[in-house]
This record gives C-alpha cells, structure tokens and sequence, in this order.
C-alpha cells in the first residue's frame, strides 16, 4: 500500500489492552482470578515516497507477546508462576508500482525478543526440602534477536476496489539468559531458550460501494505449528529426575496447530473530516489452553472514528471487545 502515497506519513499508535482472564477448577485452592495483566502496547510506521514509482518505509511494532501472573503461593506455581515474552519488529520495507493496477512491496524483519519465565513449588512443597508454596523452582530471563522476511502484492481494479495479499516468514529467535532452579542445583547458569513466531498470509479486500460507504475482508493464516514447545537448555542442567532430560532446564509442552482469522468491516464517510467504521472477526484457537498461556475461539467487535484535523493531520480512534 506504500505505493499509493504521494507524501509522506508518520502514524504513531498507542493500544490499551486490559485481559479479564480468570481460572476455574473443580479442584480446591486451584482457582485464580485476573492472570493476565494490562498492557499498553506502542507502534509506528513511517512512509517517504521517492519518486512515480519507488517508496520506502518503517515499521516498527509488535506482533507477538503474551503475559501472565499467578500468585507466588498459587498451589499450581509448578505449571503457572510468571510467563512474559513480547517482541519487537523493525521492519523496513520498499515498494514498487508495476503499472497502475500492479504494485509489488518487500522488506524484511529485525526482531528483538524478551522473554520471562518463573515458576514456584505450590502444591509440590511437602516434596521439596525446606520449600514453601512460594519457593522460586525456576527462574529464567533472557533476550535474543532474529531476522525474517516479508512479501506483499496490491492489486487495484479501480479507485473503488481493490485487493491485498502478503506473507511474513517466520521467525527464530535465539535467546540468551540467566537460569536458576531445582535442575541447576539452584545455582545461576547461562542458559539458551529457541522462540518460533509463526508465518502470517493475509488475502485482504477493500471495495466503496458508494460515495458514503465502503466494505472491507479479510482472511489471515497464521503457522501456529511453527511455535513449538518452550525448552530452556543449558550444559548445567539436568531435568531426568522431573522426566525431562539431560541439558534441559525447564521444558514447557505446548500443542499448538495452524488458525484462522477471519474479518469483515464497513466505513461510513460522515463527511469531509469524519469517517465511522465498525468490525467483526472471527479468530480460531491456534494452542491447546494451558496455566501459562491460555487459548480458545475468540470473537472480535470494533468501532472506531477518523478525525481529519487539517489536510495534513488526522486521529484515529478505536475499541475492540474480544470475547471468548
């Protein structure tokens, strides 16, 4: 989309997220409320066109992360503790405009990742000597980067419709850390932690039906397979008595397959300054819902607003209720 700029743009954007997650077990002292803490989730992108034909661009955002926090005493600390990992995406990008249909873009991506794992004896206690519920069994922080690329093609029938595709590769990143816990002798040792972000196809469509109104879709393919199970390793560590093995200091299974998202939206062109969108999606489960990293089909529904300020300034405004 960077070819249909003729000036340049910065948009800086600022996303609340506030998560209502709570845990529900028939089990006694196995219920948690609110695990997932609020995030506020930053990003920005800047277009400079060069001449009819070529445009660059900056993109810098997240495009995954996921947290939560269990009480230090939480019986199953074991499984749930503390999880934190976000990354970060640099990605420069150039287009090029074929003819006036056809415009081709690239870029490729610089990712930094972060990632935070803690986990506490709970229930495990009594088995452990000298241990309470809160007794830290792991802990592991580190930080890592990792390169991928991107590919996307824009298909413009007319000044009223047209279509999008991209694809983003995936992504290892290697991360290094510190590692403290039961399969290290509790002593600190460095550590080493694989992170696979999935590969993302989105097909997208956009069509104004009418001076006022507009419709747009989209379908996203995200290679959740790809993710993987989360292995902290190190030559200091040995999980065989936890029936992992020699070298792993934590090992985290995770069952994740291949989604879906599925979206539609409407703008309504209020006038000159102002313009209304409202939104659906659907998105598929990618993971089996665990403690640390809960999942399930979750349902989009947005609205949002357009100020044109001036003709070169404007504010967007939006919510999305995501419920599951």
């Amino acid at each position: 989309l960077m070819a249909t700029f003729d000036k340049a743009q910065l948009s800086v954007v600022g996303s609340y997220v506030s998560p209502d997650i709570d845990v529900t077990s028939s089990t006694p002292g196995f219920n948690a409320d609110d695990i997932a803490p609020a995030q506020v989730v930053p990003a920005m992108y800047y277009i400079q066109p060069i001449n009819g034909q070529w445009a660059a661009g900056l993109a810098i955002y997240s495009n995954y992360g996921t947290g939560t926090e269990y009480d230090n005493d939480y019986l199953a600390g074991a499984a749930a503790g503390t999880t934190s990992i976000m990354s970060v995406n640099f990605n420069p990008n150039i287009s090029y405009r074929i003819n006036e249909q056809l415009s081709l873009g690239a870029g490729v991506s610089f990712v930094y990742a972060k990632a935070e794992l803690e986990r506490n004896a709970g229930a495990l206690a009594p088995s452990i000597p000298n241990a309470t519920p809160s007794t830290i069994i792991a802990k592991m922080e580190g930080d890592g980067y990792g390169f991928g690329w991107n590919v996307g093609a824009l298909y413009e029938v007319n000044e009223n419709n047209r279509f999008g595709i991209s694809y983003k590769s995936k992504v290892k990143t290697e991360l290094e850390g510190e590692f403290t816990g039961l399969t290290s002798g509790l002593q600190e040792v460095d550590g080493s932690l694989d992170l696979n972000l999935p590969s993302i196809l989105e097909v997208s469509g956009y069509h104004k039906l009418t001076d006022k109104f507009a419709v747009s879709y989209s379908w996203q393919y995200s290679t959740w397979s790809d993710f993987g199970d989360i292995v902290a390793e190190s030559s200091g560590c040995d999980s065989t008595a936890m029936g992992g093995s020699k070298g792993a200091c934590l090992e985290k299974k995770e069952d994740y397959s291949n989604s879906s998202r599925y979206s539609v939206g409407g703008e309504y062109y209020l006038s000159e300054a102002v313009t209304l969108r409202a939104g659906y999606a659907f998105d598929e489960q990618a993971g089996e819902a665990t403690l640390s990293i809960p999942d399930t089909d979750r349902q989009w529904y947005t609205a949002g607003v357009t100020y044109k300020a001036t003709q070169a300034l404007s504010f967007d405004f939006a919510a999305a209720l995501v419920s599951g």
